[in-house]
């Protein structure tokens, strides 16, 4: 017997997508813009080029209940976490408390709370078992 794919499965999965696939424009776009001014590119910008193309293939295979794509995209999510984590003290260390501190707190924890709303949901035992056998 085939399984169910849940309603939360397919949104996951297609926002895995379209973040991924919007996050992959404007990498290869900061990148062009960047090296046409002679700048080297650092190796955080080929990780996240490298992480969106992944992530979307990995949300495709979500849509199709592939086990293998549910546990690279929570290990994905984990390690997206954990560099944002990383990232956090020396982006906010030479900013002053006032209304762009919370603005640039805000856009810090969005990413951490889909992150972290990803790796809760694929690791429900409910969810676990609609990729059973795949």
């Amino acid at each position: 017997m085939e399984n169910q794919r849940s309603r939360g499965v397919t949104i996951f999965a297609w926002l895995i997508i379209a973040l991924s696939f919007l996050n992959l424009l404007s990498r290869v776009e900061y990148m062009y813009r960047v090296t046409s001014k002679g700048f080297p590119l650092g190796i955080g910008d080929y990780f996240y080029l490298i992480i969106s193309i992944f992530s979307i293939i990995f949300g495709i295979f979500l849509l199709k209940l592939k086990n293998w794509a549910r546990l690279a995209t929570i290990v994905i999510s984990i390690i997206v976490f954990i560099d944002v984590c990383l990232k956090v003290p020396g982006i906010v260390k030479n900013i002053q408390l006032g209304p762009i501190f919370v603005i640039l707190l805000l856009f810090i924890s969005v990413p951490l709370i889909f992150e972290a709303g990803v790796v809760y949901f694929f690791t429900r035992p409910t969810v676990q078992g609609q990729f059973a056998g795949k």
